[in-house]
């Protein structure tokens, strides 16, 4: 049986992890993976690393840490529009990631915060 962290993740979502910057300071996305999530709209608010509060509209569920800077989209690969550098309208930006473990450090309980992203996705690395 899974750990309770873990067993209600019933949503796909596409993840672009982000894995650096450009030497123009924006971000650059690797290729898009699915993952198994809990997608949830809600309203609520997150400090950014400066201290700032920030609005943020979706909390997902994860089974996996991903960095703050990611790019994720509701829905699965294979329904993804093939110009993958035109995001679908939602595609929302990872500006918060917490995870807690349980009393016994067995089991990690993952979240993140999204806001919507308006642009174009950040240069994406080529597969290898």
């Amino acid at each position: 049986m899974p750990d309770q962290e873990v067993a209600y993740l019933q949503h796909k979502a596409v993840v672009w992890f982000r894995v650096g910057t450009d030497r123009y300071a924006q971000p650059m996305v690797a290729q898009p993976v699915q993952l198994d999530v809990r997608w949830n709209e809600k309203l609520h608010e997150v400090l950014d690393a400066h201290g700032n509060v920030i609005q943020a509209d979706v909390e997902v569920v994860l089974d996996r840490p991903v960095p703050v800077g990611s790019m994720m989209w509701n829905g699965t690969l294979d329904i993804l529009p093939a110009d993958t550098l035109t995001p679908p309208s939602d595609v929302r930006q990872v500006i918060g990631y917490n995870a807690t473990s349980d009393l016994k450090g067995r089991a990690i309980y993952r979240t993140a915060s999204l806001m919507r992203w308006k642009d174009a996705l950040p240069q994406v690395q080529p597969a290898t």
